[in-house]
């Protein structure tokens, strides 16, 4: 009885190793018939891929096409292909910008800034001044100069460079008129290039700031002020002041004119160059600058509850669980700042608001007292209070 139950039990088993050899042998031609079938997959994978990334240079290309057209011509071709990019008021943006803008998210590929500049910072410096790069203009003299150490605020401010640019014209009249003894003075303008505080240098600037001095007739100085986060606040104020004054200084020497010393700047820029007005006025210094040629400047950084406000207004979904006041402050705060919540919360506008608050931290440091955010330094509109 057991021999027989063995070979019973035997025979089961046989039976359902046989069976097993069949289902191996089923599996195997499945999978050599399935090979082909993921071959193919991937074939139509590759060419999906490559017909994208065909599109993306054809639609690169012609982008540039269109920034190269007159303005009255592009927008209506870029109104037929893209659509135009208007603002919750109703502002349509401008041509050329709205196609630069489809040109960097083409380019990036919606790459999140914000952790490429807290991975990466050097990266993004040396990727910052390649994209801002341009020819500068012939007709225009370079000069690069030390500005020699100061002391502003109690600190001490060390060399730093600038970079000269006098239209050839300009000088060629003021050698012309010496010999007269009547040389005219030149007017300046101090500029202090942009970049959050964080990126930038002479050369982001270089071929825009030659051809400023040649359209607007008058010798740039451009400043290399130390950059965050490095040299946090008030670091940039510092040098920013420091090279005014030195500017002020050398105008005679030069065939400056030194009732004629505007400052300007754009972004962050905008902002030191606003800070060096206000400081002039504040220490009734005797050299001031006749004007200021702001470009978007950063004006109002804000109070650490300003911050986490815009943060939450900017982003709605991760604050749905605070309190009612909190909410009803954010909503707030998210109305006295409209712009930088309508269009940090966008990344078409490449300045999401995430990496806005990145460039915040930097300058004034994350931990920093929240009481810096409010010092007229780093938020000259708060100068007249």
């Amino acid at each position: 009885a057991n021999g027989a139950g063995a070979a019973a039990g035997s025979g089961r088993v046989h039976h359902l190793h046989g069976g097993g050899e069949a289902s191996a042998a089923g599996s195997s031609t499945e999978r050599s018939k399935s090979k082909p079938q993921q071959q193919q997959q991937s074939s139509k994978g590759g060419l999906t891929a490559m017909l994208s990334s065909l599109r993306a240079k054809c639609e690169f290309a012609g982008l540039l096409l269109l920034f190269a057209m007159p303005p009255a011509i592009s927008s209506q071709i870029l109104r037929t292909t893209h659509g135009v990019r208007t603002s919750e008021d109703g502002v349509e943006l401008e041509t050329r910008s709205q196609i630069l803008l489809t040109l960097n998210q083409l380019r990036t590929g919606g790459a999140d800034l914000g952790n490429i500049l807290r991975r990466s910072l050097g990266r993004v410096r040396r990727g910052f001044v390649k994209a801002l790069s341009q020819p500068q203009h012939e007709a225009v003299d370079v000069e690069d100069v030390q500005i020699p150490a100061s002391s502003q605020f109690g600190a001490d401010v060390p060399a730093m460079a600038a970079r000269i640019y006098t239209p050839r014209d300009l000088a060629g009249m003021r050698s012309a008129s010496s010999d007269d003894g009547a040389a005219p003075a030149l007017p300046v303008l101090v500029y202090y290039h942009g970049g959050g505080w964080a990126l930038g240098n002479l050369e982001s600037v270089n071929g825009f700031l030659s051809w400023i001095g040649h359209w607007a007739k008058c010798v740039v100085v451009s400043v290399d002020y130390r950059l965050a986060p490095e040299n946090p606040f008030p670091a940039g104020v510092s040098d920013a002041i420091s090279a005014f004054q030195w500017v002020a200084a050398q105008a005679e020497a030069r065939g400056w004119d030194p009732k004629r010393i505007a400052v300007g700047g754009d972004s962050a820029g905008g902002n030191l160059a606003a800070v060096v007005a206000q400081h002039c006025v504040r220490t009734c210094s005797e050299a001031r600058p006749s004007m200021q040629l702001l470009l978007f400047p950063a004006l109002y950084l804000g109070g650490a509850g300003d911050a986490n406000a815009l943060s939450d207004a900017a982003n709605p979904s991760a604050s749905g669980s605070a309190k009612a006041s909190d909410a009803t402050s954010s909503e707030a705060k998210g109305r006295r700042f409209k712009s930088i919540v309508e269009f940090g919360s966008d990344p078409f506008y490449c300045l999401p608001y995430a990496v806005m608050l990145f460039f915040r931290d930097a300058y004034l440091g994350k931990a920093a007292d929240p009481a810096k955010g409010l010092d007229w330094r780093g938020a000259p509109v708060l100068a007249g209070g």
